[in-house]
Formats: C-alpha cells, structure tokens, sequence
C-alpha cells in the first residue's frame, strides 16, 4: 500500500523531495477551511474577543486572533488602523496573492473578492470628528 499526497503534484517513479510553495499549502487548506476567524473549540463563540474592533485615538484596534483567508492564514496581534478623515468605513483584513500576506486596512468600498485579493470585514465605522462608532460585524 502506497500513501499518495493529496493535492500534490508527485510521481512515485521520481520520489525527490518536492519544495512546497505557499500557493500549495493555500491550495489544500482552501479546501477544509472557511473564511473567517478561527476560534480554539474550548472558546464560547458567543462571548470571543478574536479580532473584535474597538475605537482608539485616531482609529482602530482590532484585537488578537487568527484569521483564515482564502487557504492563508493571518495571526493578529492587536493590530492599530489609523485613520483621520470623517466618513464610514469597513474595517478588513485583505488577503493579496500578488504581495502574498494578509493586512488590516480601512476602505470606504464595498468589499473585494477576486482572484488576487479577497477580503474579510470583522467590523464597519463611523468616524465623526475624534469619535468612532464601531458597529461590530464578526458574526
């Protein structure tokens, strides 16, 4: 009996070590995991903290917590958006093949969701003068 790997290319008749990229490893985990936040099972979801947004001097905090994105994986650590102009916003966390990472920004455009670059909104604001109104969206 022969263990096979699944979803990547190899040939038994040549068994050399084959390098992984990351386009790889997105491949497989695109296919058993969804988008969004990961929570540890012993977490109750409905009380998580886990990339939750809060208002902060001149922007936003978005809390500790791992985030999975199109088979990619981002592990946050109390990341600071700042940002000064009045107006309502989301607050994503943006997966882009071309730079290959995942960042936290604010867009005042609907969200993209492409081949290049697909992103996850944990909250949306609304900035009036030195006060933000995060309105929560991780559910």
């Amino acid at each position: 009996m022969a263990i096979k790997f699944i979803n990547f290319d190899y040939d038994e008749s040549n068994p050399t070590a084959y390098e992984y990229t990351a386009a790889d490893f997105r491949t497989v985990y695109s296919q058993f995991t969804s988008n969004g936040i990961i929570v540890p099972p012993t977490v109750d979801v409905t009380t998580d903290t886990s990339l939750k947004v809060t208002a902060i001097a001149d922007g936003v905090r978005i809390s500790s917590g791992v985030a999975a994105i199109q088979g990619a994986f981002a592990i946050v650590t109390n990341e600071d958006v700042l940002f000064s102009t009045d107006g309502t916003y989301r607050v994503v966390l943006e997966f882009n093949t071309v730079l290959n990472k995942i960042y936290a920004k604010v867009s005042n455009v609907a969200l993209v969701r492409t081949s290049t670059v697909w992103q996850l909104q944990p909250a949306s604001v609304v900035k009036s003068g030195s006060t933000y109104t995060v309105t929560d969206t991780r559910t």
